[in-house]
Parts: structure tokens; sequence; C-alpha cells
């Protein structure tokens, strides 16, 4: 989302460094699409709580820590409430949000689309998903279709490249429940593979775009591509796609601090409850 927004500015401050990091607009969609976002993870979480409990994973509706019920009234109430948000701040962000729950939340979760069970409709809706994730901050401005589509590639290429090795992880229980991801119908080598390919989309269409802002922490994570090519396996594979998104984090911390003080107080307090209530070292960077 702050990306989105990042891009939009850019074309209108000739420093970006000059943007405004603290405003209501920023604040008030950063808020609201978190809540939106909440809501899909919490209803995704709800759908795979079997494929979780074999993977051991998202726990607390997998081992019955929390109730289906409790779950479900949470995400009704971050939608309502990001909905209700967006519905204020302007009309084109109150429709974005709702075909952005069609998309991600109906049509990925349920019948009778599913999207997630398939390769190719898990692939587009995990793409979507990220599209409609940079289009929150994007449309902030009054920008053309072609401008969006133009600003939106090198970050679509980026997050479905992250998406493709997330899949490698949770292959035993994915293909355990009937999930056919990319790494279930291809193996480890394709999908890493393919995550490259992605990757290299990524590189090129920032650089050609002059997107140095995702250039640098995209080029960053090369050594960790080179490894992974190389030695493909599940722990390579984990440290990139955290590093991936701790260097992708750096980059809009640069323009946007707060968002790093959130980050971090989310870090020590979650890590610190994770700690005491389970007795796990989360989150952590250790490829696991």
């Amino acid at each position: 989302m702050m990306a989105g927004y990042l891009a939009v500015w850019n074309k209108t401050v000739p420093d970006p460094r000059h943007i405004e990091w603290i405003n209501a607009d920023l604040l008030w969609i950063g808020f609201s699409s978190a809540l939106i976002m909440g809501a899909g993870f919490i209803i995704n979480q709800l759908q795979d709580a079997e494929t979780d409990r074999i993977n051991v994973k998202l726990f607390f509706l997998a081992e019955n820590l929390l109730s289906r019920r409790t779950a479900l009234t949470e995400s009704a109430f971050l939608l309502a409430t990001g909905i209700m948000l967006a519905a204020f701040f302007s009309f084109e962000l109150f429709f974005l949000y709702l075909a952005a729950v069609l998309f991600f939340m109906i049509g990925y979760n349920y019948p009778p689309f599913v999207w997630k069970n398939g390769v190719w409709g898990s692939l587009l809706a995990n793409a979507g998903m990220g599209a409609f994730a940079f289009a929150f901050g994007w449309i902030t401005m009054p920008l053309s279709l072609f401008d969006f589509v133009r600003d939106v590639m090198p970050y679509l290429f980026f997050n479905t490249a992250m998406y493709l090795l997330t899949t490698v992880p949770d292959m035993d229980g994915d293909r355990q429940s009937g999930k056919r991801t990319m790494s279930v119908a291809f193996g480890l080598k394709t999908t890493v593979m393919f995550s490259a390919v992605l990757y290299a989309g990524a590189v090129v269409s920032s650089f050609l775009g002059g997107d140095y802002n995702l250039l640098f922490p995209v080029l960053a994570l090369l050594p960790f591509y080179a490894g992974l090519l190389i030695r493909p396996d599940r722990e390579r594979t984990m440290r990139t796609i955290k590093f991936g998104l701790f260097f992708f984090s750096l980059m809009i911390g640069f323009y946007f601090p707060l968002y790093l003080l959130v980050i971090l107080l989310f870090f020590i307090v979650t890590r610190w409850y994770y700690k005491k209530r389970f007795g796990i070292l989360y989150p952590s960077f250790r490829s696991e």
C-alpha cells in the first residue's frame, strides 16, 4: 500500500524525500486497508485450518486455541470497519475495497471458485492481491489506467515471485489436503526457477521504469536468489522470503520512518508474546 502511495507521489514531488510521511490521507488509508487485509487473512485461515495443522503453522485455529465463531466475529468487525472508513474517504476507495473483498476473500476461498486450490488460480489470485494492495495507496492520485499498469508491474513481479516461494514450505500439507499449488504440481526446482524468472522481471521492469526505490532492495536480494538457484532447498527458500520482505520494508521505511517504528514495536511485542505464551521464538530471521 505504501509502495503504491510512494509511486504516485514520485510523479508530483521532485524530491521523494520531501514526501509527507505523516498525513491524514496516508494514515486513513493505511489503517483501513490493514483492517481489510486482516479480515481476509482470518477468512483464509478459517478455510485452511486443516492444511495449517499438517504444516504446523498458524496454529490458533488449527489447534483450536481460538474458536471459529470468535474468528468470524473478528473478521466481520474488521471488514465492516474498513469498508466504512473507505466510504468516508472516497467512493473510489470504497469500490476498490469491495472489489478486493470479492476477489481475495470470496473468489479465493469459497465455491464455486476456490482459486487457492488450483495451480493457476492460486497464482493469479495471489498476484492480484498484491496489485490490489498497491492500488490502495496508488488511488490517492487521479492518474490513468496506463499509469497504474506501468507503476504496478515491478511490484507485481516481485510480489508474485515471493508468493511462489511461500508455497514451498507448505508442499506436504497442501498435497495432503488436495491443494495444487505450483510447488505441489511441479516440484521445488521448477517453482524456484519460475520465481527467479519473475524476480528477474522485477529487476528489469523497475530499471526500465526508473523505479529505483524498488530496484535497490530487489538487487540486494540477488545473492539469496543465486544461492537458491545453485542449491534449491527449503532452508534457502525461507531465507530468501524473509530477507526479500525485510529489504522491501527498509525501502519503505526510508521514506516513512514511522513504518519502521511500527515494525520494531510489533517485532518486540510479538516476540515477547510468543515466547511467554507458547515458548516459541517468533518472529525470527532463522530459516525455519
